[in-house]
């Protein structure tokens, strides 16, 4: 029995009267097959089962890391086809309309918690073959796992930190580091590097 079970509540009734009623192991898509057991109790209150699901997974099949990821790229203006071809070569199969759905859903919740204005609208300029990076401009780059490292392009954003600080707020439940690797190359650009 996993450990945070012991202070799990129905969420239905909010009872604390609970029993494990049996477990699964589901499979999670992410950059590597993840085999999340979820399990299932029995509120002794209200009559009914619930499910726990461990951090970061839910009732899809994709990790909420890689749906948040989607999301957080289509909000930056990268157009859902874009954010499946970014995922495709990072090794992780996502359609277009869970991008979009999640990335409702990522607007919805932002704007709840404030934290969706113009102040905190960043574009991405996607890069195309042959590209640039502009000179001492910023960039944003996307690693899920240590092999390939995608980079997105060029943001515009007028406040560096503003925006790291923005990218904290929106990933901080999630398993996602945010390095900022400008100084690594500063004559070239300042580039912001999510990872897991």
């Amino acid at each position: 029995m996993p450990r945070e079970s012991l202070h799990v509540a129905c969420p239905r009734c909010g009872g604390k009267s609970i029993r494990r009623w049996g477990s699964d192991t589901r499979n999670i898509y992410d950059t590597r097959p993840i085999n999340a057991v979820v399990f299932r109790f029995f509120c002794v209150d209200c009559n009914r089962t619930f499910r726990y699901y461990p951090q970061g997974v839910d009732r899809s099949q994709l990790s909420l890391r890689i749906r948040r990821l989607a999301a957080l790229l289509w909000l930056m203006e990268v157009s859902t086809r874009d954010v499946e071809d970014i995922f495709d070569t990072l090794g992780v199969s996502i359609n277009r309309m869970t991008v979009w759905r999640e990335g409702q859903k990522l607007i919805e919740d932002l704007s709840q918690q404030k934290l969706l204005s113009p102040d905190h609208r960043y574009t991405i300029i996607r890069l195309e073959p042959g590209d640039e990076l502009t000179l001492n401009g910023l960039s944003l780059s996307i690693c899920l796992d240590s092999s390939v490292i995608a980079v997105l392009g060029n943001v515009l954003a007028g406040n560096r930190d503003a925006m790291i600080a923005w990218l904290k707020a929106v990933l901080a439940d999630l398993e996602i580091e945010i390095r900022d690797l400008s100084e690594f190359d500063l004559s070239t650009r300042e580039l912001i590097h999510l990872t897991q």
